[in-house]
């Protein structure tokens, strides 16, 4: 295979993991699900997908910084609601078991 018939492939190649990193860049997925959704969903080498991911972030260090942010604050969003439902849970069964007396307020 000629070199500029390799290189337009490796080209396409590049281009195509970029766009399915930028839709699980849209689904707020880490690096690390990016990789294995990607490399499952195109049969993509996960090394190649973690260099276009590494090229991506260096090229676009600010948004990266701020994604990062963001993932950080829907991990800490996902546990609040885990730890709400936690207490709505163990509110619930209070009252159904034991409702509140006057000396509880």
């Amino acid at each position: 295979m000629p070199d500029e018939e390799r290189r337009r492939l490796l080209h396409e190649q590049i281009d195509e993991v970029h766009y399915y990193i930028e839709e699980c860049i849209s689904r707020y997925m880490t690096k690390n699900e990016t990789i294995d959704a990607v490399s499952t969903g195109i049969n993509i080498n996960p090394d190649f997908i973690k260099i276009v991911w590494e090229k991506l972030e260096m090229d676009n260090q600010d948004f990266f910084r701020a994604y990062h942010t963001r993932l950080v604050l829907r991990d800490q969003i996902t546990e609040f609601n885990r730890l709400l439902s936690q207490q709505v849970q163990l509110m619930n069964g209070r009252n159904a078991n034991n409702p509140p007396s006057k000396t509880d307020f």
